[in-house]
């Protein structure tokens, strides 16, 4: 019987280590992987190798295939909606995006076809947007996608336009998602408006405390008092005062923020770089004319013949 029981230990120890083994060896594979892109990256700016030449050969090793600006200008139009989605992504998040070529797109991609397509227009317009662009997201807020409306909330934090307001109070009040009456009371914060601040009010007995605390953030950029998240105690102060807005305090949009991580740390030279909080476009009297299509020079790679459309659903 003990013969056994050690005939049977032994056979499951040698069921164990190849899956131990291959685990090392999965694991080792990584870290040479690794190793080699970081000792060629430092290899190729020892040298000075050419960036081109050191993007092909990092690509080589972790199979990477990025689409070029004309490809990802391409793809807005494809006919595939997930191309079109994409493309949209990928150039409103490079520095070019703002460019009025692109604007153009952006602009009809908020009647598209497809849900997700329509989201990543909303993004963009919130992004390089103006003022009168604020009109062409409002109508997604009433759309029956939870992300086009999400999208569309968050991208008027961005975008200055008081013939919004109205449509922002409803979303605030009346969405079924506490996610879109969250980034709605956010959007809010900028309009020094009897109605925006009695909406906020109303917002504080909002069931979701995401939305309660975001129309105290807002009513205290308005108001510059802070009453908590308690009604009572803003609607007696709101009903008392003069001027609500007398002590407003600056209108900054909200940004992704998260503390560096160890790697970020220790390798400063790699760190993320996060945008900065700014105000909205068409707050100022300066902001551009966004009907004055010739004080934004036209994209090179949306006039390139490579980057002539497909059959979409623009």
């Amino acid at each position: 019987m003990e013969s056994m029981k050690k005939r049977k230990a032994h056979r499951a120890n040698q069921h164990s280590q190849p899956s131990f083994v291959r685990r090392c060896e999965n694991r080792l594979r990584v870290a040479i992987t690794i190793g080699l892109g970081v000792s060629l990256s430092l290899a190729l700016g020892v040298a000075g190798v050419g960036c081109d030449n050191a993007k092909q050969d990092l690509n080589d090793i972790f199979h990477l295939n990025y689409p070029t600006p004309s490809e990802a200008a391409t793809w807005m139009f494809h006919r595939d909606p997930e191309r079109r989605r994409l493309g949209i992504a990928l150039i409103s998040n490079a520095p070019f995006g703002g460019d009025e070529s692109y604007m153009e797109v952006y602009r009809k991609a908020v009647s598209d076809t497809d849900p997700l397509v329509r989201a990543a227009a909303a993004h963009a317009l919130g992004m390089h947007g103006f003022g009168q662009d604020a009109m062409l997201i409002t109508p997604l807020l009433s759309e029956d996608s939870k992300i086009v409306r999400w999208e569309s909330a968050k991208a008027l934090q961005r975008i200055h336009n008081p013939e919004a307001v109205g449509v922002i109070i409803t979303a605030m009040l009346g969405d079924d998602d506490p996610d879109v009456r969250m980034e709605a009371a956010s959007s809010l914060g900028q309009y020094p408006e009897h109605r925006v601040v009695e909406a906020l009010i109303s917002a504080l007995g909002d069931r979701s405390l995401s939305v309660n605390q975001l129309s105290r953030r807002s009513l205290r950029t308005l108001t510059g008092e802070d009453f908590g998240t308690q009604r009572g105690d803003w609607i007696d102060w709101f009903r008392d005062v003069e001027n609500p807005f007398a002590g407003q305090r600056e209108y900054l949009y909200p940004v992704y923020e998260r503390d560096l991580d160890w790697f970020e740390k220790v390798t400063p030279w790699g760190a993320s770089e996060f945008e900065q909080s700014a105000q909205p476009r068409g707050m100022q009297s300066e902001d551009p004319d966004p009907l004055n299509t010739d004080a934004i020079t036209p994209a090179d790679d949306i006039n390139n013949e490579s980057a002539t459309p497909e059959d979409g659903g623009l």
